[in-house]
């Protein structure tokens, strides 16, 4: 894997949102989903970093269980 890409559904408001990190793009959504996805892809950006892992470390399918484990721990908190 090389970035992650998170895609929020068409905005009403017709404004098409872009936001790029190191390892992420973010586009579309509304203005609040938009704002969700951003912060869950800094949030897994900053675990890698944290983890000493890069994104091109994992498969997709490891890529998927570490994030899975990354939100179920975050719901338990």
């Amino acid at each position: 894997m090389s970035r992650i890409l998170a895609v929020g559904s068409p905005a009403s408001d017709g404004i098409h949102r872009l936001t790029q990190g190191n390892t992420y793009v973010c586009c579309e959504g509304t203005d609040e989903e938009h704002e969700v996805l951003h912060r869950f892809c800094q949030d897994v950006e900053a675990l890698l970093n944290a983890s000493g892992l890069e994104l091109q470390d994992l498969t997709p399918d490891e890529f998927a269980c570490w994030v899975k484990t990354f939100m179920d721990h975050e719901k338990a908190e």
